[in-house]
């Protein structure tokens, strides 16, 4: 299945393809998967965008790992996936899953006490170029990681 629309000079342009297995293959199925950069524990930033730096894979290049920001290239359903390690601190984590940084959809929450781990996952409907990232509520726990990829954030077009 292919889909068009009438560019602004009046030519009909591809936006979409889409296989009859039902893969998106035009904009590449889009995907990302990206880290926490480095090795031991970085303190949190309140009321912040958590920025995973490190990319595993970004299909289709809509995921910034300097910003921290996914930007859906096509309407649909994604899912996306957050998992965060916290350091050996007493502190009480919490982190929203973000749209347009306006709405938060969803809290996880937990204690970083001995390095506990807070994860969730959440699929919402997006329209072409809305955004989500993940944001820090407080600045009172440290994220810890290192090459295990305990600290990470990621999604894809489902549908």
């Amino acid at each position: 299945v292919d889909t068009a629309a009438n560019s602004s000079d009046g030519d009909i342009t591809e936006r979409m393809r889409i296989t009859s297995n039902g893969y998106v293959t035009k904009p590449n199925q889009p995907r990302f998967r990206a880290e926490k950069n480095g090795s031991g524990s970085t303190p949190t930033t309140a009321n912040a965008t958590q920025v995973f730096q490190s990319e595993d894979f970004d299909i289709g290049g809509h995921y910034n790992n300097s910003t921290g920001v996914f930007t859906a290239p096509v309407a649909g359903y994604y899912y996306f996936y957050v998992q965060m390690l916290g350091g050996n601190n007493d502190s009480r984590a919490i982190i929203f899953f973000n749209k347009n940084n306006s709405s938060n959809l969803m809290e996880i929450s937990g204690t970083t006490r001995n390095y506990n781990s807070i994860k969730g996952s959440i699929l919402v409907s997006l329209a072409a170029n809305d955004t989500m990232r993940i944001n820090n509520q407080n600045d009172t726990n440290d994220l810890y990681g290192d090459s295990s990829y305990q600290s990470q954030f990621m999604g894809w077009l489902v549908a």
